[in-house]
């Protein structure tokens, strides 16, 4: 296990289930290792560097058989956390490489919708 655990360029966070910002591979071992001895699941995220508005995201509705219903993109203005948060702010953006890049990576891991129920129109 020890030789998984590496660090490459800038800061990563983990998220196990609070985030831990690590700066370097000691920093890495030092707080992964005991999470990973309790079983505790992880992420792990890299830290976007500069303002949160430097962070943008690709939102797909996607039916369980892999018709895409919508697609939006946004930037986020803040996030709650500081750097490490959901986007308490944000703004819808036309982003077309954003676009074909989410695309690519929702085709590319099979992502499919889990099953939904549609909910009756009231007026």
């Amino acid at each position: 296990m020890k030789n998984s655990l590496y660090f490459h360029g800038s800061a990563r966070v983990i998220y196990a289930p609070t985030p831990l910002q690590v700066d370097n591979d000691r920093d890495l071992r030092e707080k992964l290792v005991p999470i990973l001895r309790n079983n505790v699941p992880v992420i792990l995220q890299e830290v976007i560097a500069g303002p949160d508005t430097n962070h943008l995201k690709y939102c797909s509705y996607t039916s369980s058989d892999g018709k895409r219903f919508a697609e939006f993109t946004l930037r986020k203005i803040r996030q709650y956390p500081v750097r490490f948060g959901v986007g308490s702010a944000v703004e819808s953006i036309q982003n077309a490489e954003l676009i074909k890049e989410g695309r690519k990576l929702f085709s590319g891991i099979g992502f499919k919708a889990p099953h939904y129920t549609q909910l009756p129109v009231c007026g």
